[in-house]
């Protein structure tokens, strides 16, 4: 990676887990949600919509929960270095 890298982020199933480890480049690697997913990513705050990896050694775990009307949405439950935007 030299540039930036988006990632989009679909929608899962419950129960469902992801690991993105940053292992090579020098670039920013953006994940979101993808225009047609309709479960989303649950961050904190109101305008935050994308997590970042921005080194080697960095690394987020998103599992996919129930939101109470039995559809999926991805939860941050761990990682090392990653922030949000």
């Amino acid at each position: 990676i030299v540039n930036t890298l988006t990632l989009d982020l679909f929608d899962g199933s419950i129960g469902q887990e992801i690991f993105f480890v940053y292992t090579i480049g020098s670039g920013l690697v953006q994940i979101e949600q993808a225009p047609a997913a309709t479960g989303g990513i649950v961050l904190p705050g109101s305008s935050t919509t994308k997590i970042n990896l921005n080194a080697t050694g960095e690394s987020v775990h998103l599992l996919a929960i129930d939101n109470g009307s039995g559809a999926a949405v991805w939860y941050i439950v761990g990682g090392q270095g990653y922030t949000i935007s």
